[in-house]
Formats: structure tokens, C-alpha cells, sequence
């Protein structure tokens, strides 16, 4: 037997807007992660380009590392000053996802 949920006291555009709120505070951490991480790459490959020496195929590994810090660096910074509009939402974090995927690329391309 089928009963009826009493209506909900939260109307459909502030469950979206608590949701979207929710994947822009996301947004932030992620960034921060992201940005941190290529950091470490890029001081990583920096290391090893000091004691083994200069290799020119890596150097492309390097430049890539380090333009996904700066993006997610500057990503973070906007993120963190400015509400981002709900419908650029989801395309930003498909923009930060293809620049994670490219380098990846990158990296198993070199290796």
C-alpha cells in the first residue's frame, strides 16, 4: 500500500541552490588539493632534472605540471573570492577534470 509523503517545507530552488552551494564549497577543496599536488610534481620532476640531469622529452612534462598548478591556483583563488553562477558549475569542474586527465596523458605518454 502506497502512502503519501506530507509536502515538503523546502520548495525544488532552494534544494538546488543548497546543492549547488555544497559542490562550489567542493570546488575549493578540490582546487586546493589539485593545485597543491601539481606543486609537488612540478618540485618533483624539478628534483630529478637536478641530479639526473637535463632530459628534453620531460621537459614537456614539467611545463604541463606546472600550467595545471597555476590554473588550479588561479581556479582557487576565484573560487574563493567570487560566487561562481550555478550554470558554470558543473562546466568548471569538467574543465578541472580534462586538465587532471590531460596531464595524465602526458605522463604515461613520456613514460
Amino acid at each position: 500500500m502506497h502512502v503519501p509523503l506530507p509536502p515538503s517545507p523546502i520548495s525544488e530552488q532552494q534544494k538546488r541552490g543548497a546543492i549547488f552551494a555544497s559542490v562550489q564549497e567542493s570546488l575549493r577543496s578540490l582546487t586546493t588539493v589539485l593545485s597543491v599536488m601539481f606543486l609537488i610534481m612540478v618540485s618533483a620532476h624539478g628534483w630529478d632534472f637536478y641530479w639526473n640531469g637535463y632530459k628534453p622529452a620531460k621537459n614537456l612534462s614539467l611545463v604541463m605540471e606546472l600550467g595545471s598548478a597555476l590554473f588550479m591556483l588561479t581556479l582557487r583563488i576565484v573560487v574563493g573570492r567570487w560566487t561562481i553562477p550555478n550554470r558554470w558549475i558543473h562546466p568548471t569542474l569538467f574543465l578541472a577534470g580534462m586538465v587532471v586527465l590531460l596531464n595524465t596523458d602526458v605522463q604515461l605518454y613520456e613514460s
